[in-house]
């Protein structure tokens, strides 16, 4: 959890407005690097399932991935 205090005092709204926007930015941040973790790891996997080079492993998994994301929005 992050907390943001405002210094003297402050206005409580401004605290808890604040503090959500740094969870949703933090949690932002940290599904694109696992999004980001999971592309590479699936490029490998391409590469070696596939037998492919890394072009055509990546072309592959790129167009799995848009699949999904749009199914998953």
């Amino acid at each position: 959890m992050y907390v943001v205090e405002v210094m003297g005092g402050g206005d409580m709204s401004f605290q808890l407005q604040t503090t959500e926007k740094i969870r949703v930015g933090v949690r932002r941040i940290a599904l694109e690097q696992i999004e980001k973790a999971l592309l590479e790891a699936s490029n490998v996997i391409a590469q070696r399932v596939y037998a492919e080079p890394s072009e055509l492993a990546a072309e592959r998994v790129q167009a799995v991935w848009k699949t999904w994301r749009s199914e998953k929005a």
